[in-house]
């Protein structure tokens, strides 16, 4: 078996436990409000922060990857990201959200939006294409999963604890991965 499809493994375990996880995150919405005593829209400004953050950053994110392995990268934004939803259990103000918000920019470019891609245009000639649609879709399918976990957490723990379980789930579904598969 070419390494090419072990990479593409630690690559769909990226997207899984990173876009995955990003895509549940409007599950936090009612009883974040709820417990902090503010509104939906003033909660939600938190993701426009975390938007622009990752518009902003996008460019010197890829001008660091390019300056240090691709592995190194994913290693710190799998870290950064896992210690930001860990603090998002943390928080006793919408203003923590809105500088975990803007934090999670690097963060995020540096775990799935950019090496993911760039480590498939490396590895694939032929089967490019395929390799970046299932790489893809397992953020998908990390949104069906997550959601399912994330929502019984939430009733049952609490949205702080169901931010730790979070954080875990990133580092379970990333960490392992990018250390022991990933080569440049």
């Amino acid at each position: 078996m070419h390494y090419a499809w072990l990479i593409l493994f630690c690559c769909c375990m990226v997207e899984l436990g990173s876009l995955g996880i990003i895509n549940c995150v409007g599950l936090f919405l009612a009883p974040v409000c709820a417990d902090l005593g503010v509104g939906a829209t003033d909660f939600s400004l938190y993701l426009s922060f975390q938007m622009l953050s990752i518009a902003l950053t996008a460019a010197p994110c890829g001008k660091i990857i390019q300056k240090i392995e691709v592995k190194k990268s994913l290693l710190f934004g799998a870290v950064l990201t896992t210690i930001l939803f860990y603090s998002m259990g943390l928080a006793q103000n919408i203003i923590w959200f809105y500088i975990m918000g803007i934090l999670f920019g690097p963060a995020l470019n540096l775990l799935m939006m950019l090496p993911v891609p760039i480590l498939i245009t490396r590895w694939f000639k032929d089967k490019r294409g395929f390799a970046m649609g299932l790489a893809m879709t397992f953020g998908g399918v990390g949104g069906v999963i997550f959601s399912i976990v994330l929502s019984g957490l939430i009733e049952t723990m609490g949205w702080r604890t169901a931010y730790f379980g979070t954080a875990i789930l990133v580092g379970i579904f990333t960490l392992p991965w990018i250390a022991l598969l990933l080569k440049n």
